[in-house]
């Protein structure tokens, strides 16, 4: 009947919603974990940089350790946007699974 088809269709909808709401919930949770790490990582790097930078005895020692903290930095920084890709890209598979396991079992 038509009402059951409504009510089935709710269901599925609430599924969808709560599986919705858990990612979100799960990606905050992520993101925070993630950028607490990155931003200690380079804080890291900073202070490295910056003992070295005392420590330096010429100019020319000054502008390489300057290079070689930008680019660890850089190289953080690209290494934490592919990390948040990798786990974008994984919880759209999960994503997808559940959406296929869901249409599987009506």
């Amino acid at each position: 009947s038509l009402a059951e088809l409504a009510q089935r269709e709710a269901a599925e909808l609430a599924q969808q919603a709560g599986l919705d709401d858990a990612d979100l919930e799960e990606e905050r949770k992520w993101e925070a974990k993630h950028s607490a790490s990155i931003e200690t990582q380079a804080d890291a790097l900073h202070d490295d940089m910056k003992k070295k930078l005392d420590a330096a005895e010429s100019d020319d020692e000054r502008a390489r350790i300057l290079r070689e903290g930008q680019a660890a930095l850089k190289a953080l920084y690209d290494e934490s946007d592919a990390e948040r890709e990798r786990q974008r890209n994984r919880r759209r598979h999960r994503r997808t699974q559940q959406q296929q396991e869901l249409e599987a079992n009506q």
